[in-house]
């Protein structure tokens, strides 16, 4: 560090090439940049790097679905956006290549209602669709049971289908819907099960069961 003197640099501030001229206490003052070495990421960091591309991107395709508005409520007074708390709960699902491997790890929703109880799904191969059953928990209370359900179908070829409320048309107390799925999509083998409250804006954690294909 260099102090200038002279009565041309007197109000002199900014970089030139790797020097830096600075004010402090009237004073200016002349440095050198520090030169930041480039350091080869590690392993581990490249296959975070990976791991966390690939679950911004799910994430991505998620935003232009009903299930942005699911990890909007979720993060809703709190310091966290819902990019982030997705990140949080799905890194485990995807390996260090970045690929979707463990689908019991994926998470749609989150939220303080209960959730499907003995959830149990079945492919229809003649019929297109997927039939689900589920059971009521018996400490929710009469008025839970018009929670709505809101199903996702994930396929082998890791696409998949949003079924809003308005789709699925079903609700807790209903205990079972078959969903038709779109046409020449893929064999499905998995859904992942919650409930919309009515009017509280609230919802409940994902159930995941793997689909009976046979």
């Amino acid at each position: 560090m260099a102090q200038i003197r002279h009565p041309l640099f007197v109000s002199i501030t900014g970089k030139i090439d790797n020097m830096v001229f600075y004010r402090r206490n009237g004073k200016v003052f002349l440095r050198r940049l520090p030169v930041r070495k480039k350091r080869k990421p590690s392993e581990s960091q490249l296959s975070h790097r990976r791991q966390f591309t690939a679950v911004i991107a799910f994430y991505r395709v998620l935003k232009s679905t009903f299930l942005l508005q699911v990890w909007r409520a979720a993060v809703e007074n709190t310091l966290m956006n819902s990019c982030c708390l997705f990140v949080k709960h799905n890194c485990r699902a995807f390996d260090d290549n970045g690929k979707l491997t463990d689908y019991t790890c994926l998470r749609f929703s989150v939220g303080p209602l209960a959730r499907p109880y003995c959830l149990k799904c079945r492919w229809l191969k003649e019929e297109n669709a997927v039939r689900l059953t589920w059971k009521n928990n018996v400490c929710v209370g009469k008025q839970k049971t018009d929670d709505q359900l809101v199903t996702v179908i994930v396929y082998e070829n890791d696409e998949f289908t949003v079924y809003p409320p308005q789709q699925t048309g079903a609700v807790r107390r209903d205990g079972t819907v078959t969903l038709l799925l779109p046409p020449d999509s893929s064999v499905p083998c998995a859904a992942y099960c919650f409930f919309a409250g009515v009017s509280s804006g609230f919802y409940s954690k994902d159930c995941y069961c793997r689909i009976r294909t046979d």
